[in-house]
């Protein structure tokens, strides 16, 4: 073969070469038919409550991922809320149980699903009182409480330090034998893990009266009346608690509740 042909043959096979089999290129966007994957994490990484509560708040960080066009936006929304554009971790505040929802999209267009975490948070501790009364030669012990996040999960009842009783269900109470000299104190629960302490070193000294009465007399110092059926609580003097029957009452004019002609239904502050 003369110099020229081979010349000629040599060219046309480097320039087939480079045209059939490319070494390098750009990616076109009808080539991803796939959707992003985004995760996320938290910070505390495990609920730092009880039953799955956190009792702080919770940083939440998105991390999206796509192989083929790369990701263009993380979207995320709080609590059904408005959607935000994801640039930075984000917390999650306050009491409550809320949804946090997040997607991508891809360079070429691709939607992913919309995913959900759930983050269930309560910083407070249970809210209410603890109270001991008088009653028929024994002592209740009992509670007014309530928490409006995860819940109130039990009540325990301390005598001098000792745990005497555990309450799951309301009434939260517990009746006891021992004597109002001895220390009461009382300990309530919620679900996340929040506790309240209270305690009580003497009962409130009041007079709970209810029923029927008739004769009744209310003077700038005090109140009379004569009781048909009437039963009582009176804090202060335990062994006296029951029923007031066909007998004068007089109490001092320092009470709240309700006096009618033959119905009474009042709480005394002083007694006589």
């Amino acid at each position: 073969m003369n110099p020229i042909r081979k010349g000629l043959a040599i060219a046309v096979i480097v320039l087939l070469a480079g045209v059939s089999i490319p070494t390098t290129g750009t990616l076109m966007s009808d080539d991803d038919t796939t959707p992003p994957i985004t995760t996320h994490s938290l910070s505390p990484e495990m609920p730092n409550g009880e039953n799955g509560w956190y009792v702080s708040d919770v940083t939440v960080t998105l991390n999206a991922t796509d192989d083929m066009s790369g990701v263009n936006s993380t979207y995320y929304r709080i609590n059904n809320g408005i959607w935000k554009n994801y640039s930075a971790p984000f917390k999650v505040k306050g009491n409550g149980d809320y949804p946090v929802e997040y997607y991508s999209v891809d360079n070429a267009g691709n939607v992913e699903e919309i995913k959900q975490t759930v983050i269930k948070i309560d910083k407070s501790e249970p809210d209410g009182d603890f109270y001991y009364e008088g009653l028929f030669r024994k002592i209740r012990f009992f509670t007014e409480i309530y928490d409006e996040v995860s819940g109130v999960e039990k009540v325990e009842f301390y005598l001098d330090s000792e745990l005497m009783f555990t309450d799951y269900e309301e009434p939260y109470e517990w009746i006891s034998d021992y004597t109002i000299e001895h220390h009461f104190h009382g300990i309530a629960y919620d679900f996340a893990g929040n506790v309240l302490h209270s305690a009580v070193s003497s009962p409130p000294g009041n007079n709970h009266v209810k029923g029927l009465i008739f004769s009744v007399n209310v003077t700038e110092k005090c109140v009379t009346f004569y009781a048909i059926l009437v039963k009582y609580h009176i804090s202060t003097m335990v062994p006296y608690n029951g029923i007031y029957l066909l007998r004068r009452c007089k109490f001092r004019n320092d009470f709240t509740g309700k006096i009618y002609p033959f119905w009474i239904d009042a709480t005394f502050y002083h007694h006589f």
